[in-house]
C-alpha cells in the first residue's frame, strides 16, 4: 500500500501466484542529489539522464 500526494493504490495477489509484491510511487520530481547512484546501476543511471526523462 502507498500513499503520496494524489496517489493512492494497493497491490494483491495470489500466494500461488506471488512470493512477494510492492509497489514504489513517489511524486514525479527530480531526486535529491546522491539518490539515483545509490539505488540504480551506472546504466539505468545513464538511460534516466537521457533526453526526454526528468
Amino acid at each position: 500500500m502507498t500513499h503520496c500526494a494524489g496517489f493512492r493504490a494497493a497491490a494483491v495477489a495470489r500466494t500461488e501466484v506471488a512470493a512477494s509484491l510492492g509497489i514504489e510511487a513517489e511524486p514525479n520530481l527530480p531526486l535529491p542529489a546522491g539518490v539515483l547512484a545509490a539505488v540504480s546501476r551506472p546504466r539505468e543511471a545513464a538511460v534516466l539522464a537521457g533526453p526526454g526523462v526528468r
